[in-house]
């Protein structure tokens, strides 16, 4: 055991310290960076779910202001949200990338075809539809596009 260690001394006095210096600061810059990398994600997540809750203020999470024409108010929010989405993609992993694609084009869907006043008085009107409530879903989507922030 005593060679084996001995071996070893003799093998990092023989290396040069200046390649031991360019070493340490190669792992002191990698950890710099991801540390940085970290930081800029959370404030991006934090950003992200300040937006999103901005634009549907008084629809989520509980909707206490849910106006009539809500399609064409949902619409009209739409660019809004897009830049928000776009601005917070690449923050997403790369694994997680295609659910909040998916996540994101289901929410875009529910905005332009799914919701209208008519569907969310029905859903109101009978209570054996409220599977099919609107504001149901609309939350469920949203909590999910949050969801990608944490």
């Amino acid at each position: 055991m005593d060679e084996a260690v001995g071996q070893v001394s003799q093998y990092f006095d023989l290396v040069p310290r200046w390649i031991w210096v360019l070493f340490s600061a190669v792992i002191a810059v990698a950890f710099l960076g991801e540390v940085l990398h970290r930081r800029r994600t959370a404030t991006a997540g934090r950003d992200f779910r300040s937006d999103v809750l901005s634009i549907v203020a008084g629809l989520y999470p509980q909707p206490s202001r849910w106006p009539r024409e809500i399609d064409a108010y949902l619409q009209l929010r739409l660019p809004a949200m897009q830049q928000v989405v776009d601005a917070f993609r690449p923050f997403i992993p790369q694994e997680k990338l295609m659910g909040y694609t998916r996540t994101w084009e289901s929410y875009v869907r529910f905005c332009q075809e799914e919701v209208n006043d008519a569907r969310c008085d029905a859903a109101s009107a009978s209570p054996d539809r409220a599977s099919e409530d609107p504001k149901k879903r609309f939350h469920a989507l949203v909590t999910e596009l949050l969801s990608y922030a944490d």
